[in-house]
C-alpha cells in the first residue's frame, strides 16, 4: 500500500433551506489530520428537533464520488442511541460515531487505502432535514521544490517526514526579509507543505557579463590618449540589483547596470591596470568576491619613445669612451636594441662604415643580431611598430688588427721592426717604445736591455752613451688583446783612434811591411799617407782589411831604402766630424849587419823590436783568417778601451767613473773613460764589466790570411 498525505479542500455549499428555516450545515474542520496511509473526516450533525420524533430514527448518509458508502444516525429518540451500517467497502472504508447528544452527535469516515489514481476524491455527507456537505480530498506528497530555487532534501515526502531546505541552484538561503536561514530542518504536514517554507528565497552570485570592443585575449588594448568603453550586465537574480561596480585597480565606479562605462585618454602609465566589474545586489554586498567577472589587464599601445642600441661581444672588446669601443677583427659584434614601446618593436641596424647598410634584425622579439664588422662602423638602431619609430644615437666601433707592429727606437727616428739605431758616443738618447691603442687598452711595457735588465716603461732615455752600451733592446707589450714585440740593435758609434803608437823598424835593400791598427765605427775610408807632408805610394795591393771592429793598414815597400825611415801620418776619412783624422807612426831603416846577435846594441835593439813585431802581426793575421771586406758584425762592438790590453795598458777604477789609461812608446798615456752616476730614465748598461775582445773576434767570420811578406792574401791557416 502506497502511503500518502493529504490536502483536504472543503466545500461548503449554502445551507440548504427547509421549511423556512435554517437548517445547520454539516461541518468539517480544517486542515483533515492525515495518519500515514488513512484518512479520517470526522462530521458533526445537529439534525433540527422538527425533524425527530419521539422513538424516530434519523439516519446521515456518506458518499465517495456519489456513492454510498456508510450510514450513521439516531435510534429511539429523545433516548439517545446510535445505528452504524457497516461500509460498503469495509476493506477501504469505515464509519463510525464518535460522540453523540439529544440534540448533535458526530460521525467520522476512515479511508484507509488512498490511491493517487484516484486524487480528487469527492466525499460528501447528507441526512434528512440537511443539506449535503461535501470535501474534495486532492492527493500528493509534501512539495520537493518550492518557489526561488528552494528544494527539500527527504527520504520520504509523506506526513511528519523530516527534510533540509536547501537551493537547487547552490546559493544560500534567506526569509524575504534578507535574514539568513540559521537552520534548514523541516517537517511535512498534513497540507502537504513543508513547515516553515513560507517566504524562503535562494540567494545566488549574479552571472556577470562583461563586454568591450577592446577586449582581445584577457586584455584591453587601446592606443595611447584613447578612449575605453565597456559594459557590465548580469542576469536577474534573487535579491534583485539594478547598479554595476567597475574596478580599475584599486579605484571603484559604481554605474547603471548594463549601462556604457568609459575610461579616457589613457596613458602608457595605466598600463597593467586590472580591470573588472561586479554585480551590485544584496547577495555581493554580503559576499564582497561573489559576482565579479574576469580580470583584464590594460594594454595602452604607443610607439617607441625611445631606442637605444647597444654592442658587445664575448672577447677582445672593449668601451673606451661614450658610446665608443674596441673590437678585435678576429671576433663578431653582439647587437642589441631596445626600446620603450607597446606592442613590442622590430629593429633595423644602420651601419655605417665605408658606406652605409641597414639590415632587419632577425629577433623581432629581442633586436639581437650577431654581426661581424670588416671596417671601422658607427652603429644605430631604428625601433618600429605600427604606432611610429625611434632611433638611437650612432655607437663607434673601431677595429683592432689581430696582429700589431710594435714601433721601437729612437724618438726621433722610429725604425721598422729588428732594425738598427745608430748614435755616437758621448750622445744622449732616447729609445721610444709604442703600438697602436696603446692608450685605450691601458698597456703595459717592458724593456728589455742588452745585460737582461727588465725596466717596466715605455721609454728610455741613455746620457753619456758608451760603447757598452750598444746591443739589443727588445720591447713587449702586452694589454687585453694580446702580446707583441720589437727589438732593435743600437749601434754606438766612434771616431777612429789607434790604441798604441805604432813604429816599424824596416831593413835595407828588403821588403819591409807595417802593420797599423786603428778602432772605428763606422769604418774609415782611407784618404792618403804622407811622410814629412809628402804624399807616399804603398806597393801593397790590399792594404786594407777588417778583423772584428779592427781596420788594418799595411804599408809596404818591395825594397826598402833609407828614404823609407821617418815620420808617417795615416791620413783618414769618417763620418764624423772634423771628418780627416791623422794617424801617425814611425819607420826606421837598419842595415842587415845590425842583425847580428853579438852586435845587438843600440839600433840593434830597434831591429830586433822591428822582427818580433812583424812575426807576432803575421801570426796573429794567421789565426784570424779574416774575410775580404767583411764589415763589423754589430753584436761583437765593444767599448774600445777594453780591447787593448797589451802591459803598457793600466786600468783605474773608482766608485765613480772608470778609467783605462795606455801607455805609448814615448811614455805618454791616452785616457779613455766615462762617468757612472745614475740619471732618470737612465739605466747605465754594461758598466764595469770588462770584455775580451778575443772571444769576440772569435766569433767573427773566418778571413782569408793576409800575407805581410807580399801584401797578398792566401787561403793556408
Amino acid at each position: 500500500m502506497k502511503n500518502f498525505a493529504i490536502s483536504l479542500s472543503v466545500i461548503l455549499q449554502s445551507a440548504a433551506i427547509i421549511q423556512g428555516q435554517s437548517i445547520s450545515p454539516l461541518t468539517t474542520p480544517h486542515p483533515v489530520q492525515a495518519t500515514n496511509s488513512a484518512v479520517v473526516i470526522t462530521a458533526t450533525a445537529s439534525p433540527p428537533s422538527s425533524e425527530i420524533s419521539p422513538g424516530g430514527i434519523w439516519i446521515v448518509v456518506w458518499r465517495v464520488n456519489e456513492t454510498v458508502v456508510a450510514q450513521a444516525g439516531y435510534v429511539s429518540y429523545p433516548d439517545v442511541g446510535s445505528i452504524v451500517e457497516p461500509s460498503i467497502y469495509s476493506s477501504q472504508i469505515n464509519i463510525s460515531v464518535v460522540a453523540m447528544s439529544a440534540s448533535s452527535f458526530s460521525t467520522r469516515l476512515t479511508i484507509a487505502q488512498l490511491k493517487t489514481e484516484e486524487d480528487g476524491y469527492l466525499v460528501e455527507l447528507s441526512g434528512p432535514g440537511v443539506g449535503p456537505q461535501s470535501i474534495v480530498l486532492n492527493i500528493r506528497d509534501c512539495n520537493s521544490s518550492l518557489p526561488y530555487d528552494v528544494i527539500v532534501d527527504a527520504t520520504s515526502r509523506i506526513f511528519n517526514s523530516p527534510g533540509k531546505f536547501a537551493c537547487s541552484n547552490g546559493g544560500d538561503l534567506f526569509y524575504s526579509n534578507s535574514i539568513m536561514l540559521t537552520s534548514s530542518d523541516t517537517t511535512c504536514l498534513a497540507s502537504a507543505e513543508w513547515s516553515g517554507q513560507y517566504n524562503l528565497q535562494c540567494w545566488t552570485a549574479p552571472i556577470v557579463s562583461f563586454t568591450s570592443s577592446s577586449v582581445v585575449g584577457n586584455k584591453l588594448s587601446v592606443p595611447e590618449g584613447g578612449a575605453l568603453s565597456m559594459a557590465c550586465d548580469y542576469d536577474d537574480v534573487i535579491p534583485s540589483g539594478d547598479t554595476s561596480r567597475f574596478y580599475i585597480d584599486k579605484n571603484q565606479f559604481v554605474t547603471t547596470k548594463g549601462e556604457p562605462f568609459t575610461l579616457s585618454s589613457l596613458q602608457r602609465s595605466d598600463s597593467n591596470k586590472v580591470v573588472s566589474c561586479q554585480a551590485v545586489t544584496p547577495y555581493t554586498d554580503l559576499y564582497l568576491a561573489s559576482g565579479r567577472s574576469s580580470e583584464y589587464k590594460l594594454d595602452v599601445l604607443y610607439r617607441p619613445s625611445f631606442a637605444k642600441s647597444q654592442v658587445s661581444a664575448s672577447n677582445f672588446f672593449l668601451e673606451v669612451g661614450n658610446d665608443e669601443y674596441l673590437i678585435r677583427s678576429d671576433q663578431n659584434l653582439t647587437l642589441f636594441c631596445s626600446s620603450d614601446a607597446n606592442p613590442a618593436a622590430s629593429c633595423i641596424w644602420t651601419v655605417c662604415g665605408k658606406s652605409c647598410e641597414n639590415i632587419s634584425s632577425a629577433h623581432t622579439s629581442d633586436c639581437n643580431m650577431d654581426y661581424h664588422l670588416s671596417t671601422n662602423s658607427s652603429i644605430s638602431c631604428t625601433a618600429t611598430n605600427d604606432y611610429g619609430f625611434a632611433s638611437s644615437k650612432m655607437q663607434k666601433v673601431t677595429i683592432v688588427p689581430l696582429t700589431r707592429s710594435v714601433s721601437f727606437g729612437k724618438v726621433d727616428d722610429m725604425p721598422r721592426r729588428d732594425s738598427i739605431v745608430t748614435s755616437q758616443t758621448g750622445d744622449n738618447m732616447t729609445l721610444s717604445c709604442h703600438i697602436s691603442y696603446e692608450d685605450e687598452l691601458a698597456t703595459e711595457f717592458e724593456l728589455i736591455l742588452p745585460n737582461g735588465t727588465i725596466v717596466k716603461q715605455p721609454i728610455l732615455e741613455v746620457v753619456s752613451l758608451t760603447t757598452a752600451d750598444a746591443g739589443n733592446y727588445t720591447c713587449v707589450t702586452n694589454d687585453l688583446f694580446g702580446s707583441f714585440d720589437a727589438s732593435v740593435y743600437l749601434d754606438v758609434q766612434y771616431a777612429p783612434y789607434q790604441v798604441t803608437t805604432t813604429s816599424c823598424t824596416w831593413v835595407m835593400e828588403e821588403t819591409g811591411v807595417c802593420d797599423v791598427i786603428i778602432f772605428s765605427n763606422p769604418e774609415v775610408e782611407f784618404a792618403s799617407l804622407d811622410m814629412n807632408k809628402i804624399s807616399v805610394g804603398n806597393d801593397g795591393l790590399n792594404v786594407i782589411f777588417s778583423v772584428g771592429q779592427e781596420q788594418h793598414y799595411l804599408y809596404k815597400k818591395t825594397k826598402v831604402t833609407s828614404n823609407d825611415e821617418g815620420a808617417y801620418s795615416l791620413i783618414l776619412s769618417h763620418p764624423f766630424p772634423p771628418h780627416n783624422y791623422s794617424i801617425a807612426f814611425n819607420i826606421a831603416v837598419i842595415n842587415a849587419q845590425q842583425l847580428d846577435v853579438p852586435a845587438i846594441v843600440g839600433g840593434s835593439v830597434a831591429a830586433v823590436i822591428v822582427v818580433c813585431i812583424t812575426i807576432v802581426v803575421s801570426v796573429y793575421i794567421v789565426k784570424r783568417k779574416p774575410k775580404q771586406n767583411q764589415k763589423s758584425s754589430f753584436n761583437s762592438i765593444e767599448k774600445p778601451a777594453n780591447i787593448a790590453v797589451a802591459p803598457e795598458c793600466i786600468e783605474i777604477k773608482d766608485q765613480n767613473r772608470e778609467n783605462l789609461q795606455c801607455q805609448g812608446t814615448n811614455g805618454a798615456y791616452e785616457s779613455i773613460d766615462r762617468p757612472l752616476e745614475g740619471r732618470d730614465g737612465y739605466l747605465a748598461v754594461n758598466v764595469g764589466q770588462k770584455q775580451n775582445p778575443t772571444s769576440q773576434y772569435e766569433n767573427a767570420p773566418d778571413r782569408q790570411n793576409y800575407d805581410t811578406i807580399d801584401g797578398q792574401y792566401d787561403d793556408t791557416i
